[in-house]
């Protein structure tokens, strides 16, 4: 999360959990991120954070983030109110053509079973000739965070 000038901790917004991560290797024309205004707790941050390094490293070392023609798009969608799902998808193209690994890395390993336990996530990765997709699906419990209602007059969602 965010830490206040008082210490304390609050809600940070996904979209910027995941800017902040990629601003490394952001290069104005690469980067797509896009989806509606979401609060997570400071549980939920600091474990969606830890995914977006892992990914992050991941696609620099050998995924569209590692060639100058790569580009990612990170978008994400809440579904309607009766199940609130969220969907986090990580989409690579343009980058060198993906092998899947021989075997999951650790970090790989830990993060998914860390989503898992602490908040049902469901974590699919498709290593496409492509690309990787990386689908991160769980539900919005009070535990994970909530939607931001659109403030009047504010800008357009996508990054």
């Amino acid at each position: 999360g965010v830490l206040t000038q008082s210490g304390r901790q609050e809600a940070a917004l996904l979209r910027d959990l995941i800017a902040i991560e990629l601003a490394p290797y952001d290069r104005k024309d690469n980067l797509l991120i896009t989806g509606p205004a979401l609060a997570l707790t400071p549980k939920a941050s600091l474990s969606i954070a830890m995914a977006l390094h892992e990914l992050a490293s991941n696609a620099a070392k050998y995924g569209a983030l590692s060639k100058e023609s790569g580009r990612l798009v990170v978008k994400w969608f809440v579904g309607p109110a009766a199940d609130q799902k969220i969907r986090i998808m990580w989409t690579e193209s343009d980058g060198p053509v993906v092998e899947p690994p021989t075997r999951k890395g650790f970090g790989t390993t830990m993060i998914e079973r860390t989503l898992a336990y602490e908040f049902g996530a469901k974590v699919k990765r498709e290593f496409l000739p492509t690309g990787l997709i990386c689908t991160i699906d769980l539900i919005l419990t009070p535990e994970v965070g909530h939607l931001v209602p659109p403030q009047p007059g504010s800008a357009s969602d996508a990054h």
